[in-house]
């Protein structure tokens, strides 16, 4: 119960019913609440659970699947008014308070709730204009999970692996993007590979990005503890010092699909620019990833003809595989490390995630954006070459 009529009250949904948590987890939620944050952690009796405010959700810390709808009661604005009682419908957020699990740049007002607007079949996520700044997102630290392996060490190609980098809040908000990209998904009747893209809506998507920094500042961390310097030092920058570009979207692949090795032509395949060095965040079903470090052999899109460049490998090298799981990263230059699947397993390595995205492999690409000499060239190398038939 709230201690007096002033306070407002928070209830969670039993048997159909609103039952009204203990005033003291009460004060917790409505704290939040007030303060604008996207969620809270709470305990009853002895359980964890995390509130989310955009979707009025109770959601079990320990099994993202079992969620129970609360409710805020208001307290009256000066008496309590004639004919409200306990079943009157509760207040909406207070003026400027965040809607939305995610944060939008460049400052915390309201935004809405993740939702994607196209499904594009063997498409790719499009490039956004869109750009926050590390103070954008909290700064989370990293959980005694987390494993960092270098795969190869190197100013401007380097490949790092970051396993087991999501927290308890962390891993609600990856449920909550399988469970809207599933509905969406269905929704399209979507079968085969492609991407689909988020609705902006003018604000910023802060998706994965505080993860991203975070994972990234535990890799700068590894490398120069294993003698990387100059390594540790560019890793460092991308996460707290570039800002990033808007979340765009995910590519979605089925069980079995495969995809060539390739290098990204980002100038080719899109109309704004961005860093190359992306982190690509893999959800859902088990894949054996591919990659080497190449360079360009040929970009024919300065003859105006199809997106795909040629490459080759730099000498001495092989391609590598690594099996990437549900909610592992990976840093790469996807210009300059040649990549591709092998493979999308039938399995995938997480129950919760297999309930929520059946049958999938989610890839979400975090992408820095591009400094001004890489922008100026993007732009100098589209300009140069001859009109093609769509871009983005």
């Amino acid at each position: 119960m709230p201690d007096s009529d002033t306070d407002a009250s928070w209830a969670v949904e039993l048997s159909r019913a609103f039952s009204r948590y203990d005033a003291d987890v009460s004060r917790i939620i409505e704290g939040a609440y007030m303060r604008q944050e996207p969620s809270v952690s709470i305990t009853v009796r002895s359980h964890p659970y995390i509130i989310m405010f955009a979707d009025m959700k109770q959601i079990s810390s320990t099994d993202s699947t079992k969620t129970r709808r609360v409710q805020r009661s208001a307290p009256p604005t000066n008496k309590r008014k004639h004919g409200a009682g306990e079943n009157a419908a509760p207040d909406a957020p207070a003026s400027g308070a965040s809607s939305s699990w995610m944060g939008c740049a460049p400052a915390p007002a309201a935004a809405p709730p993740l939702r994607f607007k196209r499904w594009r079949e063997n498409g790719f996520v499009a490039s956004s204009t869109l750009c926050t700044s590390p103070a954008a997102v909290p700064r989370l630290l990293p959980p005694p999970t987390l494993q960092v392996e270098v795969l190869h060490a190197s100013p401007g190609e380097n490949v790092i692996l970051i396993r087991k980098a999501l927290a308890a809040a962390s891993q609600l908000v990856v449920a909550q993007l399988l469970t809207t990209a599933a509905q969406h998904l269905e929704q399209v009747r979507a079968s085969g590979k492609g991407a689909i893209w988020v609705d902006e809506s003018g604000a910023a998507t802060t998706l994965l990005h505080g993860e991203t920094r975070m994972a990234l500042r535990a890799s700068a961390v590894q490398l120069r503890g294993s003698g990387h310097a100059a390594a540790a030092d560019e890793v460092a920058a991308l996460a707290d010092e570039r800002e990033y570009t808007s979340t765009g979207g995910a590519l979605v692949y089925p069980p079995g699909e495969r995809l060539g090795l390739h290098l990204d032509d980002i100038a080719a395949c899109n109309s704004s620019p961005f860093d190359p060095r992306v982190v690509l965040w893999s959800f859902g079903n088990d894949v054996d990833f591919q990659w080497a470090p190449a360079r360009f052999k040929g970009r024919p899109m300065l003859d105006g003809r199809r997106h795909n460049a040629t490459y080759e490998l730099q000498p001495g090298v092989a391609v590598r595989t690594v099996k990437l799981q549900h909610g592992d990263a990976l840093l790469l230059n996807v210009e300059r490390i040649v990549h591709g699947v092998a493979r999308v397993s039938d399995t995938c390595a997480d129950a919760a995630a297999t309930k929520l995205l059946p049958g999938r492999r989610m890839c979400v690409p975090i992408r820095p954006k591009a400094d001004p000499h890489v922008e100026a060239e993007h732009y100098r190398l589209r300009a140069g070459a001859p009109a093609r038939r769509s871009t983005k």
